[in-house]
């Protein structure tokens, strides 16, 4: 894969992210009716059309080769520190992702504080994953934008 057919790939991923994203938050803004069954049946939805897009998104980022992140290493070996710390930021939101999931499960229709809880945790989550899709832009720019020098 070409740098600019990365740039371009990554550039749709991230306004798929954004896309789910904006819908989650469309979600946790709306207070759910009392027994909400409907609505909470559409904020788990929404959550795992992110969750599952995320999972797939991940491992197509660190597959080797072909990943932006091989590519990265390949381009900048010296970013490895910074590769690997993304890497972990993966495994952690995996993780978080599948607490949030039981979590959103147990929650019930007539859970009030249990839900603000939950809530609150996606949000938060949501918080981390952009904050993670920032320092992939970031990384990403640099590998591919940088120039080395030569020496004479």
């Amino acid at each position: 894969m070409t740098p600019q057919d990365l740039a371009k790939w990554v550039r749709e991923e991230n306004e798929k992210v954004t896309v789910l994203i904006s819908a989650l938050r469309e979600r946790v803004a709306l207070a759910p009716p009392a027994r909400g069954s409907a609505w909470l049946k559409e904020f788990r939805e929404r959550f795992e059309h992110l969750r599952a897009h995320l999972v797939r998104h991940m491992a197509l980022e660190e597959k080797a080769p072909g990943g932006y992140l091989a590519c990265v290493l390949e381009l900048r070996p010296t970013l490895a520190p910074q590769v690997d710390r993304l890497k972990h930021n993966h495994e952690e939101m995996r993780r978080l992702m599948d607490v949030l999931h039981r979590q959103i499960e147990l929650v019930r229709p007539d859970d009030r504080l249990f839900l603000r809880d939950t809530m609150s945790r996606i949000c938060d989550f949501l918080g981390y994953l952009e904050q993670h899709h920032e320092q992939e832009t970031l990384i990403m720019t640099y590998a591919f934008t940088q120039e080395l020098g030569v020496q004479a």
